[in-house]
């Protein structure tokens, strides 16, 4: 009767000693099964093969836009499909571009010699537009943009009137963006040889209130040339 008293386990007391010898066979053997099941399973699962989601520096393609079946960027050296960040398609953004020549921004998710361009959200990303003077377009003068307009716009732009750039949404709708140099100052004369014109300009999205500023990157405005 004692004996049996003795071997019997309970939780909260001290294991018997009768017991510990074999628990701690009976551990490890599990801890051996579970190597053994772990090394199986990975010989026994199929190769994933080389890919890669580039996170680190978001970097530039350039190539022809289009939309059809899914949006594809046409780059001279491939055709890359094209997605937004998360679970989003980049048919929105896409749109407003399509068949034209364009630099996108974003991360490359990759696997062989296939690559996918993952754009960035539209705050840090490449933008397609013109630069106008806020006074005239906004109601000054009319029209308030185009080559016609250029001239007026430099004087505006050469006195001080804030520059505004002016992009479309993929709903056709205007969307306008006041232009902050690199050091958040005035962006006055690092962007009056390109008013009225088509630019590519590069930088980041953030709001005063209601308005909407455009930080640019350092050599990030660049007039578009017709191919």
């Amino acid at each position: 009767m004692t004996s049996a008293q003795d071997d019997f386990f309970v939780g909260y007391l001290a294991t018997p000693s009768g017991l510990r010898g074999p628990l701690r066979r009976i551990a490890l053997l599990l801890i051996l099964l579970a190597l053994a099941v772990n090394v199986a399973a990975h010989q026994l699962a199929r190769d994933p093969g080389a890919a890669l989601w580039d996170l680190s520096e978001p970097r530039e393609w350039t190539g022809v836009v289009r939309l059809t079946p899914y949006p594809v960027l046409e780059r001279d050296d491939g055709t890359s499909l094209l997605v937004h960040e998360g679970k989003l398609g980049a048919l929105d953004v896409a749109t407003p571009f399509a068949s034209q020549r364009v630099t996108v921004r974003g991360h490359a998710v990759t696997r062989g010699h296939e690559l996918m361009i993952e754009l960035l959200s539209e705050d840090d990303a490449i933008r397609l537009g013109e630069i106008l003077d806020s006074k005239c377009h906004l109601g000054a003068m009319r029209p308030g943009s185009g080559k016609t307009h250029k001239a007026c716009a430099t004087l505006c732009i050469d006195g001080g009137i804030p520059p505004l750039l002016i992009t479309i949404r993929p709903d056709g709708s205007p969307r306008y963006l006041l232009l902050v140099a690199p050091d958040g100052g005035v962006a006055n004369t690092l962007v009056r040889g390109l008013v009225g014109e088509p630019v590519r300009v590069r930088g980041r999205v953030s709001r005063s209130g209601h308005l909407e500023l455009l930080r640019l990157d350092t050599g990030g405005v660049e007039r578009l040339t017709a191919r």
